[in-house]
């Protein structure tokens, strides 16, 4: 009788693996969980899991920043990246590598991210941005393997969307395949944009970056423990310090 197949188990393999981390947007929700997964992973057994830590973001501090990001007067003028890596790398004695620059095309980030044999990447998204999206879920589709966080959030709520690629198969889906109407809005990466449309502010509350930051730390941090990533997103609002997490069919 012929033995019955089983289906790799992702997190047999991930044991024996390391992880580098790439978290995109220094901003809003980027600079909350930056801060806290620093805090959380510092001097802990999940740093000996990674491999290689990087931030991107081509924004520098502006004033208006400072009521809602976690940045302070004396930052005002720096790159949003540079200044993020340098507190942490002090304060946690870690190894951010910053990188001041917009993300607009897969190239510039696979030429940074070198992966080796037992390396697989960990996506952060911490965008406003859909061009940048749709470059990051590109990126994804490359990977072999990969794990991708996707934060989105408006003045008060918003979702994060677990995706993740195991051996060349997706998993669980993206957030333009969960919410598709995504694709129907502006698909521009920043550089695309005027002066004038970068400066129209959408002004998020601090509390739902906060919240989105506390989402991703929970999440990465669940999946560094147990290298599981159930399909689907979590939602969450900030005004009623609520969150939900709805299941996605698998892939």
């Amino acid at each position: 009788m012929a033995k019955k197949q089983t289906k790799p188990n992702p997190a047999d393999k991930l044991k024996n693996m390391k992880f580098k981390i790439v978290v995109i947007g220094a901003g809003g929700t980027g600079s909350y969980f930056l801060k806290e997964f620093s805090r959380f992973v510092s001097g802990t057994d999940y740093l000996y899991k990674i491999s290689g830590m990087y931030i991107f973001d081509g924004d520098h501090v502006e004033e208006s920043n400072l009521k809602r990001q976690c940045f302070l007067k004396e930052d005002i003028g720096a790159g949003k990246a540079t200044i993020m890596a340098e507190i942490l790398n002090d304060s946690f004695e870690l190894n951010w590598k910053a990188f001041p620059e917009y993300v607009t095309n897969v190239e510039q980030l696979v030429s940074k991210i070198e992966l080796s044999k037992n390396e697989m990447p960990i996506l952060i998204g911490c965008v406003d941005n859909h061009g940048c999206r749709m470059v990051l879920e590109d990126l994804f589709r490359l990977w072999p393997n990969c794990v991708y966080f996707d934060s989105a959030n408006e003045f008060e709520s918003g979702e994060v969307v677990l995706s993740y690629r195991f051996l060349d198969r997706q998993l669980s889906k993206l957030r333009t395949e969960i919410f598709p109407d995504v694709l129907k809005g502006d698909l521009r990466n920043v550089t695309e944009m005027s002066c004038e449309e970068l400066n129209v502010s959408s002004p998020q509350h601090i509390t739902v970056n906060m919240m989105a930051g506390l989402v991703l730390l929970s999440s990465l941090s669940s999946f560094l423990n147990d290298y599981k990533v159930t399909p689907g997103f979590v939602s969450f609002n900030a005004r009623t310090l609520s969150s939900d997490f709805y299941p996605a069919p698998s892939e």
